[in-house]
C-alpha cells in the first residue's frame, strides 16, 4: 500500500489508490488525495508532515473497510 499511496501523492492520480479502499469510500480518498497534493503545492516545507498524515488517513479508511459492518438490529435474522 505505501508505494501505491507515494506513486498517488507523486502523481496527484488516485487510480493506485482506490484497490485499497471500498467503492464506499473511493470519493473520501480522491477528496483527502486533493487536499494533501494541493496543500503539498501551498506548503512544500510541510510535505512530509502532510504525507504521514495522507497515508495515516488511508490506512484508517482501509481498515474501516475491513471491519464487519454493525448491523441496526441485534437479530440477524429479521425475524422477531
Amino acid at each position: 500500500m505505501g508505494r501505491d499511496a507515494r506513486q498517488a501523492l507523486d502523481t496527484g492520480d488516485a487510480v493506485a489508490i482506490l484497490k485499497w479502499v471500498r467503492v464506499e469510500d473511493e470519493q473520501k480518498a480522491r477528496a483527502m488525495l486533493q487536499t494533501v497534493v494541493s496543500l503539498r503545492a501551498k506548503y512544500p516545507e510541510h510535505a512530509k508532515g502532510l504525507d504521514r498524515s495522507f497515508f495515516g488517513t488511508l490506512l484508517t479508511i482501509r481498515r474501516d473497510g475491513e471491519r464487519p459492518q454493525q448491523r441496526a438490529s441485534s437479530n440477524a435474522t429479521g425475524t422477531p
